[in-house]
């Protein structure tokens, strides 16, 4: 993980202390613990601590930040060195799952499957105008019935 840079009016103590908590954060420590690391280990308030996680989350969200168009230029520009280099040792399988990686990675493997799955809404949906035609039924046989002796189609009601 990468050291927060110091902004300015940002004292080495602080992006220290920030680290440690950064630390602690991506090891899975609860937001109580590492208050209480803080008290214990620094002697501060439990705001001083709020402070310093608040500055930990910020360094996060702006880690979170990606141009995605450069990330994928980096995925792309390591899977080829890696091809290259098996290729370069004769390890064609492993060159074979790096290309495959690379079709991947551009969207160019076609799906190996079809996900068909019916939502419940649509089966709901379908029910209640399963039920609707089964309560109509009478009305909607009078009114083929009568479109189908005058040719022209029953009046609807709105």
């Amino acid at each position: 993980m990468a050291r927060p840079k110091g902004k300015a009016g940002e004292t080495a103590l602080t992006i220290e202390r920030v680290t440690a908590i950064l630390t602690l954060m991506t090891k899975g420590a609860r937001t109580a613990d590492i208050i209480r690391f803080c008290r214990d280990s620094w002697k501060i308030s439990d705001r001083q601590s709020a402070t310093y996680i608040a500055k930990a989350k910020d360094h996060l969200r702006e880690s979170a930040r990606v141009d995605r168009d450069a990330q994928i230029g980096l995925a792309l520009a390591r899977y080829n060195d890696l091809f290259r280099e098996m290729v370069r040792l004769q390890d064609y399988k492993g060159a074979l799952h790096a290309q495959r990686e690379i079709c991947t990675l551009l969207g160019l493997s076609a799906p190996t499957k079809i996900d068909l799955d019916v939502s419940k809404s649509f089966l709901a949906a379908c029910a209640q105008a399963d039920a609707w035609f089964k309560g109509n039924a009478t009305e909607l046989k009078a009114g083929l019935i009568l479109s189908a002796t005058t040719g022209s189609p029953a009046p609807r009601e709105e």
